[in-house]
């Protein structure tokens, strides 16, 4: 099952994911997101660590979020990426993303 903790620190907001970012995760990534208030943060930090799967429509929500992201002007990062993953985003020509 997959599952988003989101929190806010000095003005950085922190997705942290846990399990497989897969068909099955993504409402619950997307639900997530949603709900949070961007105009609070110039940041936003997501957190691959506990990630261990990722498909395209994972791929897919990550994009439409750092879209949105960049739409507002806020800064972006994401961390702990796995080589497997890494490797989807390069293979995919997005490896900007991973920067």
């Amino acid at each position: 099952m997959f599952q988003v903790q989101t929190s806010l620190q000095d003005k950085t907001v922190i997705f942290t994911l846990l399990g497989s970012l897969d068909i099955g995760g993504v409402d619950t990534f997307e639900n997530e997101v949603s709900k949070v208030d961007f105009l609070v943060a110039d940041m936003v930090h997501i957190d691959f660590k506990g990630v261990e799967f990722v498909d395209s429509t994972g791929i897919g929500s990550i994009v439409n979020l750092v879209q949105l992201l960049e739409g507002r002007g806020l800064g972006y990062k994401l961390t702990n990426v796995s080589e497997p993953i890494q490797e989807v985003f390069v293979i995919l020509g997005l490896e900007d993303i991973i920067r």
